[in-house]
């Protein structure tokens, strides 16, 4: 039988497929080691010119950071001394010093001169800018050296008492038609004489020797020995029945109770046309009132210095209430200015401008209990006063 040889050089579809797969992989084997070598040849990519541009770059950061103020606070003081102070008189180099940043340091200062007091170790938070780690780093350090009180303030509170008058050389006198001199040889001071004048001046009379005593400034020791001393005639001759004409009677006592007062516009004049309320008076009321920028009520006016209650209730039938019309402008007005306010003291004034700086402009009332160191009842008197504008 013969043999064709077809039959030997005939393959099936698999033994073709597996033919061409090892005839790939061997032609593989063969080429990758020259492609792998050419692209060997064609040299290694330089980085180092990108590398010089991130050290640069890296190095421009470092410097920034060091540069930057705020960087600068972030960064722990490590050569920081820790011992007592007072941080009322505490120096900005002691600050620093005790670690704080430059800004922190500088702000305290500045709160401390602007007329900020330090009264307790808790102030300390209140300083812009320092942190819940400084306190509790310097709390244990802080020593508030306790106030001390002024001569001044003992001045004051003798001022208080009523003067003493000694040396008085009595005789007799009429209280209703002594002169100055007369009264100044009595041995009465300048301002218990004055005072009897303007009594006199108003249309007031002595009817009885009972009433120097109630002379304002005049002792019950001096009252004793004077009192005997006293002639007064059995009666007291009115002052129509002595000739003098209306026009001699003083303004405060010749007016009808149909005059009206408005009290937040009138003037000095104005006041004057009321009955008991003479030009020292008139002229004390107007000046209490520009300095608050006007009353809220009637009651108010028992508030200005130096005048009785019973002064504005005999004339309250007779005022008239308006609406303020002068406002604080809180938003622009100067600490100096503020503290000028009857109300406003001075601490107060400070704090009001500081928090205004360092938060920008109060817009409304509640703004102002943002200020911590304020008590509310301060806050609530000064409010009808404020202007928002």
């Amino acid at each position: 039988m013969k043999t064709n040889l077809k039959d030997y050089a005939h393959f099936t579809k698999a033994q073709v497929k597996g033919i061409f797969v090892l005839a790939s992989i061997t032609l593989l084997f063969f080429i990758l080691p020259k492609i792998n070598s050419k692209l060997a040849t064609q040299g290694v990519t330089d980085f180092s010119k990108f590398e010089e541009e991130i050290t640069e770059f890296e190095t421009a950061l470092e410097k920034k950071d060091v540069d930057s103020p705020r960087r600068n606070e972030k960064l722990p003081n490590a050569n920081a001394t820790l011992f007592s102070f007072d941080p009322n008189t505490v120096s900005k180099e002691n600050l620093l010093a005790l670690g704080l940043s430059t800004s922190v340091a500088t702000t305290f200062v500045n709160f401390r001169n602007k007329g900020f007091k330090f009264y307790k170790k808790e102030d300390l938070k209140r300083v812009y800018g320092i942190k819940e780690t400084d306190y509790q780093r310097l709390v244990p350090y802080i020593k508030i050296a306790k106030p001390k009180k002024t001569p001044y303030s003992k001045k004051t509170n003798k001022t208080k008492k009523q003067p003493k008058q000694k040396g008085l050389t009595p005789f007799k006198f009429n209280p209703n038609e002594a002169d100055k001199a007369t009264l100044l040889r009595l041995g009465l001071s300048g301002k218990v004489v004055q005072t009897i004048i303007n009594y006199r001046n108003k249309g007031g009379r002595f009817r009885k020797r009972e009433d120097l005593k109630k002379v304002y400034g005049l002792s019950i020791t001096n009252y004793l020995t004077l009192v005997e001393y006293i002639d007064l005639p059995e009666k007291i001759i009115p002052i129509a029945e002595k000739g003098i004409i209306p026009k001699d009677i003083p303004q405060s006592f010749d007016k009808t109770a149909s005059i009206k007062i408005d009290i937040n516009n009138s003037s000095v004049e104005d006041w004057k046309q009321l009955k008991g309320i003479g030009e020292i008076t008139a002229k004390r009321i107007v000046n209490y009132r520009d300095k608050l920028g006007g009353f809220l009520s009637i009651d108010q006016l028992k508030t200005t210095y130096n005048i009785a209650d019973s002064t504005i209730d005999k004339v309250a039938h007779q005022l008239i209430l308006t609406p303020i019309t002068h406002k604080i402008p809180i938003n622009s007005i100067s600490a100096e200015a503020l503290k000028l306010h009857p109300y406003i003291k001075k601490k107060q004034a400070y704090l009001l401008i500081n928090y205004r700086t360092n938060h920008g402009a109060y817009t409304r009332l509640e703004d102002l209990k943002k200020v911590k160191a304020l008590p509310p009842d301060f806050i609530k008197r000064i409010a009808p006063y404020l202007s928002f504008e």
